[in-house]
This record gives C-alpha cells, structure tokens and sequence, in this order.
C-alpha cells in the first residue's frame, strides 16, 4: 500500500511541475517585452500537451496549483516585475 501512495505522490508531483511551468509562462507572457512574449508563447502550447499528457497518462486531474508552487509563482511573478525582461530570463 505505501508503494502505492508513494507512486501516486510522485504523479501529483509530475503533474503539479507541469502546471507550475504553464502557469509560469502565461504569468511572465503577460510581463514581458514582445520579443520575449512570442518566446513564451511558442512555450505554452507545449506545456500545455505535457501537463495535459501526464494527467492522462496517471489518470489523475490537477487543476490549481498546491499552496507552495501559489508562493514560488508568485514570488517569481514579483521578481519578473521588478527586474522585467532581464528577471524573467533568470528565471
């Protein structure tokens, strides 16, 4: 039974990384130079296929992320503000 868990965990994980990463491009598409939105923008439709593939693929639907990624996007969002195209590049 903890194998079980563990793995399901593990996919929660996968797919919470997913959805941190479009989440992350849709936020700093809104935040950036025009150079750097049609980046961002070839970015989102492939995340979106790997977090839509992963939640398939384990059968599970996440759809908001978990109140630590909430932090680490938001902190991410501020820093990309502050520092605009040269933040969102270190990130």
């Amino acid at each position: 039974m903890t194998m079980l868990k563990e793995n399901k965990a593990i996919a929660e994980g996968l797919i919470l990384d997913e959805l941190f990463d479009l989440s992350l491009y849709q936020a700093l598409r809104e935040r950036a130079s025009e150079d750097l939105q049609k980046i961002l923008g070839e970015l989102i439709p492939i995340e979106t296929k790997h977090y839509l593939f992963w939640q398939e693929f384990y059968r599970i639907k996440i759809e908001k992320l978990d109140c630590p990624r909430r932090v680490k996007l938001s902190l991410v969002k501020f820093m990309s503000q502050m520092f605009g195209d040269t933040g969102i590049y270190l990130v």
